[in-house]
């Protein structure tokens, strides 16, 4: 388990970047790497939060539609229990569930309606509804899972990124205690403290850049 939680980490990747563009002992050693590091990291934590966004995204995209699904399924459900009494018996009918898990009962209950053609009047009507909505669900089920399935291979890889950059951090923070001194300015930098204390001061400015645009949003609104 790390020392440092994200933020946290990010803020000592761009110490060690600074100190490695600053001091001459450091730069021709580390520096490349820190640049390298510091900005993989970055990259991959903004493309991991556009990600997770995009996911939500397509879910909310699909709420309507597995809305509408609903609806439709218990109609025809309460139909079919009714001409078909041992149909009441089967493991299908519930919509509270998971969508997956929903699209299953969608797609069982059609089954049931093809298979019963004979004793349900309304089966055509029922599978002109269903068949349709049921493709549609399917689709946009079929991105949600896609779409989630991207996010966490990118939560993969930035999670390897943080880990790549904690190992690099503390070979450079131990290159420093070694040869500038424990009591050096640039080991000061780079104490627990001090990473702790910037990664509340980055913190602090992502909140007024998010500020910033909330107000400059309001604004355009209300011009």
């Amino acid at each position: 388990m790390s020392n440092y939680n994200q933020n946290e980490m990010v803020a000592a990747t761009r110490i060690i970047k600074d100190l490695t563009t600053k001091t001459p002992t450091l730069q021709a050693v580390f520096n490349q790497d820190a640049v390298n590091i510091s900005s993989e990291l970055d990259n991959l934590i903004k493309e991991t939060d556009r990600l997770e966004h995009s996911w939500h995204a397509e879910v909310a995209d699909t709420d309507p539609i597995l809305e509408e699904s609903k609806i439709v399924f218990a109609k025809y459900r309460d139909l079919v229990i009714k001409r078909l009494p041992g149909a009441a018996k089967m493991d299908w009918q519930e919509t509270d569930v998971k969508p997956d898990v929903f699209a299953l009962n969608l797609e069982k209950l059609i089954g049931i309606i093809e298979d019963n053609e004979d004793k349900l009047p309304f089966a055509e009507t029922a599978l002109a509804e269903l068949v349709p909505i049921s493709n549609k669900l399917d689709m946009e089920l079929t991105e949600d899972r896609e779409a989630r399935r991207i996010y966490r291979n990118s939560v993969l890889a930035k999670n390897a990124a943080l880990k790549k950059a904690e190992i690099f951090f503390y070979e450079t923070r131990r290159f420093i205690r070694r040869d500038l001194g424990r009591k050096s300015p640039e080991y000061s930098q780079v104490k627990d403290k001090a990473v702790r204390k910037a990664a509340k001061e980055l913190e602090q400015q992502g909140n007024e850049t998010l500020t910033e645009k909330q107000v400059v949003t309001e604004e355009s609104i209300n011009s």
